[in-house]
């Protein structure tokens, strides 16, 4: 299978059918910077089920109100309204994208994966200075959906992605390479397929398409871009917890930060890392 037949799969296969309009409304009210939070509220009450998960979201130990919070409009009163936006948005990828029928897929490890790129982005656009670095806002959520296309590929292939996690491991540098020598393609182009298919904005299709990219082609993309980069090179080290000031040092004139600021951040979320497992284990 090619990259053009694979692509076809994974677009008419019944697993990966377009947004219900209700979800498509939802994600296009949290991706709007102007959205009123009282509209949002009113919005995101209309599902029963979105609510009930924001309202546990909010009462786990990484938001430190555990019990708590009791109503949706507690829940955004104490997440913020950014951070409504991005949980919502996770939450709603959780639900539209089922790993179930492939057992071989460590859901946790993913989502603990994305929540520390989501974090790592938000925190290296908090640091910098440069004037063209997105929002943390949007650093956080481009972070959250940046190997949204493997999630998309266990679910459209479930037999194909057993062997490779089998082979591969979860790791997604090493299924990004089985990806690129079997079918000429990897889960950045598949990612950035499926963000355009659900009328997400441009930025971040853009932006998790131009991971594909070797880094010297990537230097010259968007600024979103690079931030991705530096947390998918970065975040290992916390999953892992391996020693590797080289990396760090490599990665640092790409944003045009100190080592020690990004070493600071590492340092920073090492410490969450319990409680971004926990809050990981609310997407299963």
């Amino acid at each position: 299978m090619n990259a053009q037949a694979l692509r076809l799969e994974i677009q008419k296969l019944k697993t990966l059918p377009p947004l219900p309009q209700n979800r498509q409304r939802m994600l296009a009210a949290v991706n709007d910077p102007d959205v009123n939070i009282e509209w949002l509220g009113e919005l995101l009450a209309e599902c029963p089920s979105l609510t009930a998960r924001l309202i546990g979201l909010a009462n786990s130990a990484y938001f430190g109100r555990a019990g708590k919070i009791h109503t949706l409009k507690e829940a955004i009163v104490h997440l913020g309204l950014n951070m409504v936006k991005n949980m919502t948005t996770a939450v709603l990828l959780s639900e539209s994208l089922k790993p179930g029928q492939c057992p071989a897929f460590q859901t946790e490890r993913y989502w603990l994966n994305a929540l520390l790129n989501a974090q790592l982005s938000q925190q290296l656009a908090f640091a910098s200075k440069d004037q063209e670095m997105p929002e943390p806002a949007v650093a956080y959520t481009g972070g959250l959906l940046m190997q949204i296309g493997i999630l998309a590929l266990v679910c459209a292939q479930p037999d194909l992605m057993r062997e490779i996690l089998l082979e591969a491991g979860q790791s997604p540098a090493s299924i990004r390479q089985m990806l690129q020598d079997h079918f000429e393609t990897d889960q950045y182009q598949i990612g950035r397929w499926l963000i355009l298919r659900w009328q997400l904005p441009e930025i971040y299709a853009k932006a998790v398409g131009a991971q594909s990219l070797a880094l010297e082609q990537l230097n010259n993309k968007s600024k979103l871009a690079l931030l991705l980069l530096v947390a998918r090179r970065l975040s290992p080290i916390i999953l892992d917890e391996e020693e590797n000031e080289n990396q760090i040092h490599q990665l640092s004139p790409l944003l045009n930060l100190p080592s020690p600021t990004i070493e600071t951040i590492v340092a920073k979320l090492r410490k969450q890392k319990q409680l971004l497992q926990a809050l990981a284990r609310q997407f299963h």
